[in-house]
């Protein structure tokens, strides 16, 4: 028996192509935040972005310095020209399936660095968090543009 989790499609950037998205819990610290993830099987990784890492950390996310630790990374492909991402220590990836079961994830969470480092209008802040193949590769995708469906079909197992 496998579990599902099911999205939705969004037409965020194009009414005509509407791109699909899941829900996740993000647990940092004891707390959890409730995010939607863009599912994007072009990325590598699952990356929070700015808008709601600030949800996630508050004042922490103009504390965070992007550039300065061994583990930072430079992304591509997010936001206008990519950019550094750290790894969010100690936080947990949760889907919740059809009957309301959690699958927690073992994947490590990106935090995009804010381009520009305030909210002015443009760069990545507009951009939704991504939900990449590290989350995805776990299971199996399906999308159906013709019944309008997002599913993540996880192994009963996990």
């Amino acid at each position: 028996m496998t579990r599902q989790v099911r999205g939705w499609l969004n037409a965020l950037w194009d009414p005509a192509n509407p791109a699909p998205f899941v829900n996740a819990i993000v647990e940092l610290s004891g707390i959890r935040h409730e995010l939607d993830f863009f599912v994007d099987t072009g990325s590598d990784v699952t990356c929070i972005m700015p808008r709601d890492s600030l949800e996630l950390l508050g004042a922490g996310l103009t504390a965070t310095n992007f550039r300065g630790v061994n583990d930072a990374t430079m992304i591509e492909g997010v936001g206008e020209s990519g950019g550094y991402a750290v790894e969010l220590e100690d936080a947990v990836l949760i889907l919740v399936d059809e009957v309301g079961v959690e699958i927690r994830l073992e994947v490590p969470l990106w935090l995009a660095e804010p381009s520009p480092r305030d909210q002015a209008p443009g760069g990545n802040w507009s951009l939704p968090s991504i939900f990449g193949r590290d989350a995805i590769r776990r299971g199996d995708f399906e999308l159906s543009y013709v019944n309008g469906t997002v599913t993540l079909i996880r192994p009963e197992d996990e």
